[in-house]
């Protein structure tokens, strides 16, 4: 028989029992999605701090030793702690009067260092205010591509403007402190930058005016390479943070850890929902079997209703995906809204890694579920076969 069975018919005639595990699909598909979108809110909170920064500012803090500091001896031989203090800062700075005369160095501040902490979903990362002179600050935020957007400048010594998503993260506020362990009411937030990245700046409080490091603002992704042109070799007591070091940080710490959370989610998810669909696709198949067996009766082959049931089967899987879409896509949109952004975090709304989950799922369960099929057509018998029996 050249005519094949009509399988919206069948869809639009039991639409109840079609939906129920079109829902159940969509919302396993969902929840897949969700979880992988809530989980790269992290990975994508600190590809900005540790990537999108250090394509515009690199921080450089060498120890005494690279420097060639001998603070041992300068203090046996009666220098005050100030002169140590003043001699390494001026080694730092001409290191950095050097380095701007490198190829894609634009310009390089001595800074001392006020660390600022965001907090995604998992962990805690950590991006450098740098604290520089009263009459750098204008300079270090234009060098960075932003400007004070609500508040001022800092004016007097432990005062410093902030980005606002940092602000929210925290729980600060324009005027108040930045509230953060030992930093407690020692810097006040007196701006907030109109920036999209997590930066700052600021003027040393009084005591952390010392020590001072460099940031340096170019396009070089390798500083540690970069310094080696000028003799200056980092070591393990070194602190050199440019683009190979947060490319390195996504990749074996962060990427490494939120794949292995997604990983147990879906693995449980999938289980769960194979066990799930699989006995109930059984005795959906089991409830069908009299109509099949008159369609084969009638002429049908085997082949044509295999087709027939695997039309059946792709529809379910294409409408709950459809559905999925929808549903996810304003679900996301609704979590940025009343929990993403306010809290100061970044996300990106499409998560390839999650969609090929979702697809790989999609073909794992269809050809999990060939074999009740498999077993449900070897099971056909024609009405003359079946009456025979009964004899």
């Amino acid at each position: 028989m050249s005519q094949k069975l009509s399988t919206m018919k069948y869809i639009k005639n039991n639409k109840r029992r079609v939906a129920v595990p079109a829902l159940s699909l969509c919302l396993c598909f969902v929840l897949t999605y969700i979880t992988g979108f809530l989980l790269s809110t992290t990975e994508e909170t600190f590809s900005s701090i540790y990537i999108d920064n250090a394509e515009k500012i690199q921080f450089v803090s060498l120890s005494d030793e690279t420097l060639g500091v001998d603070t041992d001896l300068r203090f046996i031989m009666g220098e005050s702690m100030d002169e140590v203090i003043k001699n390494r800062n001026e080694k730092v700075s001409e290191l950095g009067r050097k380095l701007e005369e490198h190829e894609g160095v634009k310009s390089v501040y001595l800074a001392a260092d006020l660390y600022a902490y965001v907090s995604p979903a998992i962990g805690t990362g950590s991006f450098i205010i740098p604290l520089v002179e009263k009459d750098e600050v204008e300079d270090v935020l234009n060098d960075f591509g932003t400007v004070v957007e609500e508040g001022r400048l800092p004016e007097n010594p432990g005062e410093i403007v902030i980005d606002r998503s940092t602000i929210r993260n925290d729980g600060s506020e324009l005027g108040g402190y930045y509230d953060y362990s030992d930093y407690k009411e020692r810097y006040k937030i007196v701006g907030i930058i109109d920036s999209d990245l997590y930066f700052g700046c600021g003027i040393p409080a009084e005591g952390d005016s010392g020590i001072k490091s460099m940031i340096v603002f170019s396009d070089i992704k390798d500083m540690t390479a970069e310094l080696k042109k000028e003799n200056i070799t980092v070591g393990s007591e070194d602190n050199v943070y440019d683009y190979v070091y947060g490319d390195k940080m996504i990749r074996t710490e962060i990427a490494d850890a939120i794949n292995n959370s997604t990983a147990y989610v879906y693995g449980g998810v999938l289980v769960i929902l194979t066990i799930l669909l699989t006995v109930v696709y059984t005795m959906y198949l089991r409830e069908r079997h009299n109509e099949w067996c008159l369609y084969c009766s009638i002429g049908f082959s085997r082949t044509s209703i295999y087709l027939s049931i695997m039309r059946e089967l792709l529809f379910t899987f294409v409408a709950a995906l459809i559905s999925g879409v929808v549903i996810a896509g304003a679900l996301i949109y609704a979590l940025d809204l009343v929990m993403i952004e306010p809290d100061g975090l970044k996300c990106s709304f499409f998560d390839i890694g999650s969609v090929i989950k979702i697809l790989s799922a999609f073909v794992f369960l269809v050809g999990i579920l060939q074999i009740p099929i498999r077993y449900a057509l070897v099971k056909i018998r024609t009405v003359d076969a079946m009456e025979d029996d009964l004899y």
